[in-house]
């Protein structure tokens, strides 16, 4: 984002207009997966979903999000 903010474009503008209205953790975890999935296989990064989904619905503020 901060570098969004530097470029100082219409394009870079828009795109950091649209990242403010998502949750932050949600964009944190997201560019983790997309990182950690440039080493794994298909079968790989299912598996990464499936967990980080069950690890989510076990997180005790799971439901104030829902």
């Amino acid at each position: 984002m901060e570098n969004l903010k530097r470029e100082n474009t219409p394009f870079s503008l828009k795109c950091l207009e649209a990242m403010e209205k998502n949750s932050m953790l949600s964009m944190k975890l997201a560019l983790k997966m997309l990182r950690d999935a440039l080493n794994l296989d298909y079968r790989g990064c299912l598996k990464n979903e499936i967990n980080v989904a069950l690890n989510k619905i076990q997180d005790s503020e799971f439901d104030l999000g829902v």
